[in-house]
């Protein structure tokens, strides 16, 4: 059968005056419309992007073009449903924002991205950074829809692959050049900015967790090495005994491959997470999730080993605010991925994000533009994940791969090459 979209612009005593601009914005809706539709065959996508076109459409009565109230304001108002199981979505009262019927569609489905990694992944490691970023976007999606926190979501879904060998983060982190693991994360809350880092741990399971309760139960927003593990054992984490259960052998190959490189004259970790651009054994990747909840809240959280090869004490990006994670609920969430020491020098993160803020782009274009702008200044690749205020999602790494996944109600949506868009349904 052939798909219909049928949209309308507004019934009223409309002077005659307005009718041309009336007609080509609805002939427009309904294009995009249908092309969505034929696209994605979802009627939800459909009618969602033909009320945002007409929501920037000044002939519209809606978003950009609102009427006024006595006080000279725009109050805005959107609903949004899905005849299949009757789910609802639905906004009032709102204020500055571009499209209310994406927000309406929010309050309805919830979103979850995650990343597995930015580098020069082997094609043999395709498969399981596949099933591991799927698997923590499920468990993300399933507690986000349990608990309507974001800050839930984001921690549950980077546990699962802190305890994933096949990503760079608790169990599988890269190995020091003397053979140990050190690892941080942070997390970031962005209703009120509350944020927890942590550097220099080791032997513990969940790194995000621990970043948790710094923000939670400290003063601070940091602690790192000794202090941090102290603060481990007063909250009763467990640190595992006896030492080194966290390095794999995918880890102790990697960094076999790149002392090889260093005994060649290769003597600086490289620009990418395994040390080098030759893919070697072992190689692995940093972690991360963004999610907004039906309240609009955004939740970052980033962990990571580091890259292989590193100094012992050596800090990278993933810790600091800005760099690997940024949460701001007026304008998005951000985490990042790849060459620690590039991303720090460019504060990639907030980039994007001020990209965003300032200069009014979408989160992809953002996300595209400032990964490919530090690439191209430091030399260093990344890849990085975004969600803005309005639940638009932005993917982007000038690495050769990073494996990511996202989940916004029964649909999982994963990649990890350049050009990859993978879609499949889970009830």
């Amino acid at each position: 059968m052939e798909p219909i979209i049928l949209v309308h612009g507004g019934a009223g005593d409309i002077p005659d005056s307005r009718d041309q601009g009336k007609h080509d914005g609805v002939r427009q809706a309904a294009r995009i419309g249908y092309s969505v539709l034929r696209e994605t065959n979802s009627a939800l996508d459909a009618v969602e992007a033909a009320v945002k076109s007409m929501e920037v459409d000044e002939n519209f009565n809606a978003g950009y073009g609102s009427v006024l109230t006595l006080n000279e304001t725009v109050e805005m108002e959107a609903s949004i449903m899905r005849g299949a199981d009757l789910a609802t979505g639905c906004v009032t009262l709102l204020r500055d924002i571009k499209h209310p019927i994406s927000l309406a569609r929010m309050t309805m489905e919830p979103i979850i991205l995650v990343h597995g990694g930015a580098g020069d992944i082997p094609d043999s490691r395709d498969q399981g950074k596949h099933d591991g970023v799927r698997q923590a976007a499920r468990i993300g999606y399933s507690v986000l829809r349990e608990t309507n926190s974001a800050l839930d979501a984001v921690e549950a879904a980077v546990k699962s692959m802190e305890v994933d060998e096949n990503f760079n983060a608790g169990y599988g982190s890269v190995l020091t050049l003397n053979e140990t693991v050190e690892m941080e994360a942070s997390i970031m809350r962005g209703a009120d900015l509350a944020t927890g880092c942590v550097t220099l741990l080791r032997d513990i399971k969940h790194p995000i967790s621990l970043a948790r309760m710094v923000m939670e139960k400290t003063p601070h927003n940091f602690l790192g090495g000794e202090g941090a593990m102290d603060f481990a054992r007063e909250q009763g984490v467990e640190i595992l005994s006896p030492p080194g259960q966290l390095v794999t052998e995918h880890a102790k190959r990697a960094l076999e491959s790149f002392k090889k490189q260093q005994n060649l004259g290769n003597s600086q970790p490289g620009k990418t997470e395994i040390g080098h651009e030759a893919p070697v054994p072992g190689e692995v990747g940093t972690v991360g999730a963004v999610a907004i909840d039906t309240a609009g809240r955004i939740a970052v959280a980033t962990s990571t080993g580091g890259i292989t090869g590193k100094y012992v004490g050596r800090i990278g990006d993933t810790p600091l605010l800005g760099c690997g994670t940024y949460a701001d609920d007026r304008f998005g969430g951000v985490s990042t991925t790849g060459h620690g020491e590039s991303i720090m020098k460019f504060v990639l993160a907030k980039d994007i994000i001020n990209r965003i803020a300032f200069q009014g782009v979408t989160a992809q274009q953002a996300t595209e533009e400032a990964v490919k702008e530090m690439t191209k200044v430091t030399g260093g690749t990344a890849g990085a994940i975004t969600i803005d205020k309005d639940g638009n999602i932005g993917i982007y790494f000038s690495s050769k791969k990073m494996s990511w996944a996202y989940q916004k109600g029964h649909e999982i949506t994963y990649g990890i090459r350049h050009g990859e868009s993978i879609t499949g349904r889970f009830l």
